[in-house]
Parts: structure tokens; sequence; C-alpha cells
């Protein structure tokens, strides 16, 4: 095998003989980005000798990078519309937004109505197949309104004090 100065190639297995036989492994290294040519090379040791090369042609994409954000950010009442910024480099996004919904809008708007914790996961996608996936954690909390009445006036020194009873939750 030549790999004619390709990272990432590694003959597993290979045989001689009449029948001959080889296994390559090829690991799509970013060094390799595009098209790359290796060479299969057999020889016959008879006479004369004889020796045949086979190009291998194999084609490296980039990988997508996944990035994305949101406002406003966690943690968010029920009801609170979410807006998402997808920034990533693929050309097809799918969103999971962790409540059994899923978008494939680039930069969509969500809406959480049920108090929990949710797990938005962003898979992008280049068209070639390769994928990058983001998760991202939003906590949405009941809160409680609390209707405090505050003294009407109050001198340097003096101690205001509150007292609320009632359920408090988040």
């Amino acid at each position: 095998v030549n790999t004619n100065g390709v990272n990432g190639v590694t003959v597993l297995q290979q045989t001689t003989g009449n029948t001959a036989h080889i296994q390559i492994e090829i690991i799509a290294d970013a060094s390799n980005i595009g098209y790359n040519t290796i060479y299969l090379i057999g020889t016959d040791n008879g006479v004369p000798a004889q020796s045949t090369s086979t190009p291998v042609t194999f084609n490296v994409q980039p990988s997508p990078t996944v990035a994305a954000t949101f406002t406003p950010p966690s943690p968010i009442t029920p009801g609170t519309a979410v807006t998402f910024n997808n920034t990533s480099t693929g050309l097809f996004s799918n969103w999971n937004f962790g409540d059994g919904t899923t978008s494939t809008t680039r930069n969509p708007v969500h809406t959480y109505n049920t108090q929990g914790t949710y797990y938005v996961t962003l898979v992008t996608m280049n068209p070639n197949g390769c994928t990058d996936t983001l998760v991202l954690q939003i906590d949405v909390i009941s809160c409680v309104l609390v209707n405090v009445v505050s003294a009407a006036t109050a001198c340097a020194g003096d101690t205001i004090s509150f007292t609320y009873s009632g359920n408090a939750s988040g």
C-alpha cells in the first residue's frame, strides 16, 4: 500500500500467494479534507516479475460545527416564548425541544407551558450526511407572585420587616 502521504491509512490484514487479500482502514482525518488517492500495489514474483498498481480514491468531507444560543436565558416561567439562534455551519438543522415537539426551522421560537427541565437537542448535517450534535438545558419554573405592602415612611436606622406565608415553588 502506497499511502501517497494520506494520514489515517492502516493495513489491518493482508495475505500473499496466488490469491491475495488486503484489508485497509482509512480514518477520515481533518488533514485529509477533499479528494485523496492511495495505491494498492501487487507484485507477481514469477519470471519475469510483474507489478500492478490500482488507485483507490476517497473524499473526506468537513464535519459541520453545531452552535446555538437561546433567549431569554434559563430559568423561564411557563408560557414564555424561547427564541433559538442557530449559528451552526451545517446546511440542515433538526431541533428536538425535549417536550415531544421538533422543528426543522433554522431559528425557531418555542413555548414551554409546563414546569420542568428540558434538554433541547440540535443536530446539524452537511449535504454528505456528516453530523454534529448540541444539547442545551432549559429550566421552566413556576413562580409565586407575592404582593408586598411597604411602609410609607422609614427613617434611617428603622427595621422594616416583611412576612409572607403561603406556597413557594421553583
